[in-house]
């Protein structure tokens, strides 16, 4: 009997302690949620970039594609095939296959 009862109040206590960490957890949950909300709302609109950043951001890197990465655009073979490999300090641009 006496073996029964200290395993019943063991597992009362496990209960209490693992009750304990859930509404810490929940609590926990709750006060990030509500800071977020605060953040997000405090903050008003905030747009990473706008429509015209990203057309200059576009052409950008489409120059840069075309100057960097390419021999040349055209129906010649060899042409409009970005390189996979681009070393600016020797000034190597190197092509994996392409077909």
């Amino acid at each position: 009997m006496a073996g029964q009862e200290s395993t019943q109040a063991s597992a009362g206590s496990s209960r209490k302690g693992r009750d304990l960490i859930l509404k810490m957890n929940f609590r926990y949950i709750h006060i990030t949620l509500f800071f977020i909300l605060l953040l997000s709302t405090a903050a008003g609109d905030i747009y990473a970039q706008t429509p015209q950043q990203n057309e200059e951001k576009y052409w950008e890197y489409r120059e840069r594609l075309r100057n960097d990465f390419m021999i040349g655009i055209g129906p010649e073979m060899g042409m409009s095939t970005p390189a996979s490999v681009r070393d600016t300090v020797s000034g190597i641009l190197q092509w994996t296959d392409a077909t």
